[in-house]
């Protein structure tokens, strides 16, 4: 196997190196400043740290392009799931929390393209999806959790439990026999 290395020659890997290799592919903890010095590249973890947020805020616009498409359909699926964070000074992780807000609306013959938003949050509490769809104006299609109650009152949300945690009965139009 012939692999082009950032010193633009050839090397022929051998098969340690390719197990090696592999290994570190593998196991997120080895950083990418590593994998390069082993290479001869000298890269401190500071410069990669400066490029990851700058190509953050190089990406803004896109993300907000696609925001904005999301929050634009009449027709969301919302929910939450957990993910570990780092807990600097702690020496573990705490819990975190991923909101993704789906907009899919080809069921419903839409040529809108489907598309995903997620946001992030340090905890559970409701005013985190309050926030999110505070201009949103539609139907949400969530889970029985209850920080969306206060989007429910507010009447500008229509929504479905999802029957496998609150059956709602069955949906208009639907036929009563199986």
């Amino acid at each position: 196997m012939e692999i082009i290395t950032g010193r633009e020659r050839r090397r022929q890997w051998s098969d340690e190196d390719k197990l090696r290799i592999l290994e570190e592919a593998s196991d997120p903890r080895l950083s990418a400043a590593a994998i390069y010095a082993r290479e001869g590249v000298e890269i401190a973890r500071s410069t990669m740290a400066d490029w990851v947020g700058r190509t953050a805020a190089l990406m803004e616009p896109l993300v907000a392009a696609v925001r904005a498409h999301v929050f634009a359909g009449t027709r969301l699926h919302g929910d939450d799931t957990p993910v570990p964070v780092l807990d600097p000074g702690r020496g573990r992780t705490k819990q975190g929390r991923l909101w993704t807000y789906v907009r899919d609306e080809r069921p419903w013959a839409s040529a809108a393209p489907p598309a995903v938003c997620y946001l992030y949050s340090g905890d559970r509490r409701g005013v985190h999806p309050q926030t999110h769809l505070k201009a949103f104006r539609g139907v949400l299609h969530a889970d029985g959790y209850a920080g969306f109650k206060h989007l429910y009152r507010g009447l500008h949300l229509t929504t479905r439990a999802l029957s496998s945690r609150r059956p709602v009965g069955p949906m208009p139009g639907a036929s009563s026999s199986n």
